[in-house]
């Protein structure tokens, strides 16, 4: 996550976020390449998180 990404304005809730995510493990892509994920992640008025699904696409940085 990147800060100037975030609307949130917390930087208590970005930490807990970023840092749980680190315990997030996928499958590194083939022959050694590299990729990024980015979505958003959409919180409503009462502390919810948006569930809607987005399109994501992820950047091979072969």
């Amino acid at each position: 996550m990147v800060a100037e990404d975030s609307s949130v304005g917390d930087s208590r809730f970005e930490t807990c976020i970023r840092e749980s995510l680190f315990g997030v493990y996928f499958d590194p892509p083939p022959s050694g390449g590299r990729a990024t994920l980015r979505f958003a992640v959409k919180l409503l008025g009462d502390g919810a998180i948006d569930e809607t699904p987005e399109e994501f696409h992820i950047k091979d940085r072969r």
